[in-house]
C-alpha cells in the first residue's frame, strides 16, 4: 500500500509561495518550483517525440 503524497504551500527563500511535497517513504522532500516543472515538461516532450519515432517504425513494419 502506497502512502498518500501530500503537498502544501510554503514560502521559499525568494519570499514566493511554492509547493513543498513528500517524495518517498524515506521522508525525503522536494520543492515544486517553476524550474523543476519546466525541466519535467521538457523531458516529457522528449519522451513524446521518441514515442512518435517508435510508432512510425512499428507502423512501417506492419505495413500501415
Amino acid at each position: 500500500m502506497r502512502a498518500k503524497t501530500l503537498a502544501y504551500p510554503i514560502t521559499d527563500e525568494a519570499n514566493q509561495q511554492i509547493l513543498h511535497r513528500r517524495l518517498d517513504k524515506k521522508n525525503r522532500y522536494f520543492d515544486v518550483t517553476n524550474e523543476m516543472l519546466d525541466e519535467f515538461i521538457s523531458k516529457l516532450h522528449e519522451v513524446s517525440l521518441k514515442l512518435y519515432e517508435i510508432r512510425a517504425i512499428v507502423k512501417s513494419e506492419l505495413g500501415e
